[in-house]
């Protein structure tokens, strides 16, 4: 929700929908750079934070955003990490959920699906910056690990489109 993966507007956020005051949001300490150990260090960062908020039980979502650390980085997370994320997720009835360029939590994910971009709708054209009024997302559920138990009462289906609208087209 801002300019740069590791920035938060609070104005966007607040124009989609977003409590603020309701929202704690994190940011692992470390310059904007690319190299490799910084990588290292800022995932290990938000790996041990998540941790921590999933051990209180505070939370009723929390959200690891790694969409720009690259899947050879993700791939290395041991995968008792992740058991011991979910069984912490599942006892604090919290929803984590992870952004990820390839699935990294293997077995231990409930739910997996992907999302690619289906169209995107520019409002400028001949040149000019770039704008956009709108994008399409087709997302497709890939794994359910809980399809078939009691409470799922209705299989949803297993693709579905997503679209969202930016703030300046509703003030048209």
């Amino acid at each position: 929700m801002g300019g740069y993966s590791d920035a938060l507007s609070p104005e966007s956020a607040a124009a989609a929908g977003v409590e603020l005051k309701r929202l704690l949001w994190l940011r692992t300490a470390g310059e904007r750079q690319q190299a490799k150990e910084q990588v290292l260090s800022r995932l290990e960062q938000a790996i041990k934070a998540t941790g921590l908020l999933l051990k209180t039980g505070a939370f009723a979502a929390i959200v690891l955003d790694m969409s720009d650390v690259h899947s050879r980085q993700t791939m290395r997370i041991p995968l008792s990490t992740w058991y011991s994320f979910r069984l912490a997720a599942e006892q604090a009835r919290t929803a984590l959920v992870l952004l990820t360029q390839s699935p990294c939590a293997n077995s231990c994910a409930a739910l997996v699906l992907h999302c690619e971009p289906a169209s995107i709708t520019p409002l400028s054209a001949a040149g000019e910056t770039a704008l956009f009024d709108g994008q399409q997302h087709i997302v497709t559920r890939e794994r359910n690990r809980n399809e078939g138990a009691s409470f799922a009462q209705k299989k949803p289906s297993g693709r579905t489109t997503w679209q969202t609208e930016t703030t300046w087209s509703r003030v048209r």
